[in-house]
């Protein structure tokens, strides 16, 4: 509290703005709660829909609880794809092709596939 008074020694306990600061600490907390609480609604949805991948994903570094989850909602089951090509194609990794009658091109990556999951996948390598 003494560090309170020295950090903004002016206002009352009483004033406007020292009751607006404590409505919004008091928002963060009810928002932090719901955030928990959808976090936790989301693992219980992803454990029942695929525990086997949500369990590999977390074995990998860098991935936490939120960012397994997420993965098993945006990529689903990955048994649906035959190869890593029909994977990257899907979340949008794969290379880009020009062709004309003269030019043979590559190009990068398309960006045509689930853009939330190539950002999560980008932000897991990253975090390696």
């Amino acid at each position: 509290y003494a560090f309170a008074r020295e950090a903004y020694p002016y206002d009352s306990k009483d004033s406007i703005i020292v009751r607006a600061i404590q409505r919004n600490i008091s928002n963060l907390f009810s928002l932090q709660q719901e955030r928990d609480y959808v976090i936790n609604y989301m693992e219980k949805l992803a454990k029942a829909v695929n525990a086997r991948a949500l369990s590999i994903y977390l074995s990998i570094p860098g991935v936490a609880r939120i960012t397994a989850v997420r993965l098993v909602a945006e990529l689903g089951d990955l048994r649906r794809f035959s190869t890593s090509a029909q994977i990257d194609a899907f979340v949008g990794i794969d290379p880009g092709r020009y062709q004309s009658g003269e030019k043979d091109s590559s190009l990068g990556i398309t960006k045509h596939g689930n853009h939330i999951a190539r950002k999560i996948l980008y932000r897991v390598i990253t975090q390696m």
